[in-house]
């Protein structure tokens, strides 16, 4: 039986992010993870957990978190031109710019 799983906060942890991933042991063809954001700052590692994150395989999914965005954005020359009452669909069209990049 399929499994959901949602994970959220890693703050460049990538050790325990791993750590997560071995105790939960998902089946990656079979089993959903939703990544909630926020896989940069704090931690030691956040270049290793968005490296992890993206190349998990397709059929899960990774939602930008405010850190990501306003770190990651304007490190790649991006910033937010709209209200926040636009800021989604800012960030929609951004997040898919970043993606035509990393790709």
């Amino acid at each position: 039986m399929a499994k959901t799983y949602v994970i959220g906060d890693i703050h460049g942890c990538h050790d325990s992010l791993q750590e997560l991933f071995k105790s939960i042991s998902p089946d990656l063809s079979q089993d959903t993870i939703i990544f909630l954001g926020d896989y940069i700052d704090r931690g030691p590692h956040s270049k290793k957990v968005v490296s992890f994150v993206i190349r998990l395989p397709s059929g899960q999914y990774v939602l930008s978190g405010m850190i990501d965005l306003y770190k990651v954005f304007p490190a790649a020359g991006m910033a937010f031109t709209t209200s926040p009452a636009n800021a989604f669909r800012e960030c929609v069209a951004k997040m898919l710019q970043v993606w035509d990049i990393v790709e």
